[in-house]
């Protein structure tokens, strides 16, 4: 059983980078959210202020269902050693974490699945042209500090292919001295990490072969209905 070779498996990424984990809910949930403030007024002496209000709206989280099913034969279960009903629900098990994993980053809403980060309304998005610059990645960074958001997990998550390339272009054009991703596992000075979850090709055609996101990662909020 110490030798057994189990298959090799993406790394989750939502869950390390620091999402919100609801456990336990029950029905559609609402979450309140501000989306807009009072107004600071200047006025003159003796002058009077206008009430201005701030603004809410709400978050649902709405459950969605993922499975996997499978069987094995009596004499599997005899003779496999390890034990295979161990293995099996390990599978099970880290096949669908994956698949949640996926779609919280990139889910589109549709055909019973969640809405991710990428699909969802109002989240910058940038398209890089030509080859990968460092001013691009910290153009990541500034859309993210432009909207405020710089409290909580901020971190990255990245295709294998997109690290490669990050890790063998250079800052500069005139040396090769150093990348854009110096290390693996740090982007920029935050934590990045590598997940198959996110697309990506394995060549430099694109000059940008794969999906990178950016982002306070406690602001994406996984709920679980079940186990």
């Amino acid at each position: 059983s110490d030798l057994f070779i189990d298959r090799l498996r993406s790394q989750l990424a939502t869950e390390r980078l620091g999402a919100t984990v609801l456990d336990g809910l029950v029905g559609t949930v609402d979450i309140p959210r501000q989306t807009g403030s009072s107004s600071a007024q200047w006025v003159a002496e003796d002058g009077s202020l206008t009430e201005t209000d701030p603004t809410f709206d709400d978050v649902t989280l709405s459950p969605k269902t993922v499975g996997a099913m499978t069987s094995y034969s009596r004499r599997t279960l005899l003779n496999a050693s390890p034990s295979i009903e161990q293995i099996v629900r390990n599978d099970l098990a880290a096949i669908i974490a994956r698949a949640i994993d996926s779609k919280a980053m990139t889910g589109d809403g549709t055909s019973n699945t969640p809405t991710g980060v990428t699909n969802t309304v109002g989240v910058n998005e940038i398209t890089t042209s030509g080859a990968t610059s460092w001013e691009e990645v910290l153009d990541f960074i500034a859309q993210v500090e432009a909207d405020d958001a710089l409290q909580g997990s901020l971190g990255w998550a990245l295709n294998a292919f997109a690290v490669k390339k990050l890790r063998s272009t250079a800052k500069v054009a005139s040396t090769d001295s150093v990348m854009i991703m110096e290390r693996p596992g740090e982007l920029a000075g935050y934590p990045a990490v590598t997940t198959s979850a996110l697309a990506g090709t394995p060549n430099d055609s694109p000059a940008v072969p794969g999906l990178a996101i950016f982002g306070d990662w406690s602001s994406l909020l996984i709920g679980y209905w079940s186990g």
